[in-house]
């Protein structure tokens, strides 16, 4: 300060605009990882993920490779118990839903020739109660479904 009392004898004062930025967030704890493969059976919901607690996600992803009748399966994201986002890779791709903007669920790769098939989770959605990933093999195959999630929790 230029004027009055030196630094140390003033505390901060927002009012008087001492600092020169203040930043505001959320307190989240340290950022955790989910990570594995899951077999999936064929008609059949599984869930890939179940985190409890109330926190947000930093992003993720989910992929099944070399695998032709998974573009038509079901990605769900369920927070508080509740499906909030249930999308294919097919219709990802149709509407063209490749950045986290777009939807919390988005189109990663899509590759019907070597048949790759990735979804991405966005980051910043928040959850009270908990968070899910299920994931709904529609085709004929059971595949082994992989995925990773980081988020943190209060």
């Amino acid at each position: 300060m230029s004027h009055g009392l030196p630094d140390y004898y003033r505390g901060v004062d927002i009012a008087y605009q001492a600092l020169s930025e203040i930043i505001i967030r959320p307190k989240y704890g340290a950022a955790e990882e989910a990570a594995g493969f899951m077999p999936c059976a064929v008609g059949e919901n599984t869930t890939l993920v179940s985190i409890t607690g109330r926190g947000v996600t930093y992003g993720g992803y989910i992929w099944v490779n070399h695998d032709e009748s998974c573009a038509g399966d079901i990605y769900m994201l369920k927070t508080e118990g509740e499906t909030i986002f249930y999308v294919t890779p097919e219709s990802l791709n149709m509407f063209n839903f490749v950045r986290p903007a777009a939807s919390a669920l988005f189109l990663c790769c899509y590759d019907a020739v070597n048949y790759m098939y990735a979804v991405g989770i966005a980051p910043g959605i928040t959850f009270e109660t908990g968070l899910a990933i299920v994931y709904h093999a529609a085709g004929a195959s059971a595949p082994d479904v992989n995925y990773n999630i980081c988020y943190a929790l209060i």
